[in-house]
């Protein structure tokens, strides 16, 4: 598992890649730092539990301004990248709805722009192929 913290707008964002099975509790030890719903922490377990590749969750808290973000192991490195995009979809949509700031236009694509860019190595790592097998 890779863990990354990224601070944007004065909200941390704790991004970990590559999450299997064995890093459920590292997963949920930063989810609770979120304080999530009981019914989120158990939603995220399951999903842990389960196992399964190609899948991510983004859990943002406005009043404490931190977010959660994992993604799991995945097939191919464009599968990592789709997981990627969508994950941090919701991250910058919780970001901009927090704030007030518009979901059209420029501000919210270049705040998308400058997370995508603090997490760029570990981005092109796993979202390549030839890169992947060499882990």
């Amino acid at each position: 598992m890779l863990l990354r913290r990224i601070d944007i707008l004065g909200w941390t964002a704790i991004f970990l890649f590559s999450v299997d099975g064995l890093d459920r509790d590292d997963v949920l030890r930063q989810l609770v730092n979120c304080d999530p719903p009981a019914s989120i922490v158990r939603k995220v377990s399951a999903n842990l539990d389960a196992r399964r590749d190609n899948e991510g969750f983004t859990y943002s808290n406005s009043r404490l301004r931190r977010s959660v973000v994992y993604i799991g192991p995945t097939s191919s490195g464009a599968e990592f990248l789709s997981s990627f995009c969508h994950e941090l979809a919701h991250l910058v949509c919780d970001l901009c709805i927090a704030d007030d700031i518009s979901l059209e236009g420029e501000k919210i694509a270049y705040i998308q722009g400058e997370i995508a860019m603090r997490l760029s190595g570990v981005v092109c790592e796993l979202s390549c192929d030839h890169c992947r097998n060499e882990l």
